[in-house]
């Protein structure tokens, strides 16, 4: 969810010196490169790697499938054509490099995540036996954190890097849901979807589908920007926009 011209430059570049003191300078290089290039989120990377980089914010999720159940209820969301916004907002609050395990740490807090969608709901609630309802959907996710270990491979016969996985989670001081279309019940409806939201979030298959879907969106795009890279390439190219910013695109 970040400017990966470096996150994944960079971390290759540590691979080509893995003492502890030049981790350190990696990570103040890769902080001030994407504290640079958040301004490029909105208009993406067009000329990254073989492919280029879309656009990251707003961030486009095509489904998510979310499952509540319960002894008094029963849910089941498809979430559809996601916008996730304001993700240039980020704070980093940790950026650990360990060029001996091949692992890059982070946890980013973004003040005011926003989403809009589209939803298909269906289920049961206290009090309402049959849910049934689609429509329009939005979210406020208030100091929302991430937090994640990528880890990379020298592939053996180019010596390319290649980024292959990455585990993370999210949490947020405070969600807010509200999905139109279920007529009268709508309020009703919304409030106890609400009161579900922490155990929602924390629900391990959850968080195991958010970890697919920044895998899914962060990984290509690692790679992208890595592509064809040596880690002696990679530590060149960190080192060249580190002094020399690299211009807004938008």
């Amino acid at each position: 969810m970040k400017s990966l011209i470096i996150f994944a430059v960079f971390v290759a570049s540590i691979l080509s010196n893995p003492i502890a003191v030049n981790d350190r300078n990696h990570e103040a290089n890769l902080r001030r490169i994407l504290e640079n290039q958040r301004y490029n989120f909105p208009c993406g990377w067009p000329n990254a790697g073989q492919n280029g980089v879309p656009p990251i914010d707003p961030l486009f999720i095509e489904q998510v499938v979310i499952v509540q159940d319960s002894i008094a209820s029963s849910l089941t969301s498809t979430i559809s054509n996601i916008f996730v916004r304001n993700l240039r907002t980020f704070v980093i609050e940790a950026l650990e490099i360990n060029s001996a395990a091949r692992t890059l740490r982070y946890r980013i807090n973004i003040p005011l995540l926003t989403l809009d969608a589209r939803h298909e709901t269906r289920g049961r609630m206290i009090g309402i036996p049959v849910v049934s309802g689609s429509g329009p959907m939005t979210s406020r996710a208030t100091n929302a954190f991430i937090e994640g270990v990528i880890s990379w491979i020298e592939q053996p016969d180019s010596g390319f890097i290649h980024f292959d996985d990455q585990i993370a989670n999210f949490n947020s001081q405070n969600v807010v849901v509200q999905m139109d279309g279920f007529g009268l019940l709508t309020g009703t409806i919304n409030r106890q979807i609400n009161d579900m939201i922490p155990e929602v979030i924390n629900d391990p298959a959850m968080q195991a589908q958010f970890n697919q879907i920044l895998n899914d969106i962060m990984l290509p795009m690692l790679n992208e920007f890595t592509y064809q890279m040596t880690p002696a390439q990679a530590g060149e190219f960190l080192a060249h926009y580190a002094e020399n910013l690299p211009p807004a695109n938008c």
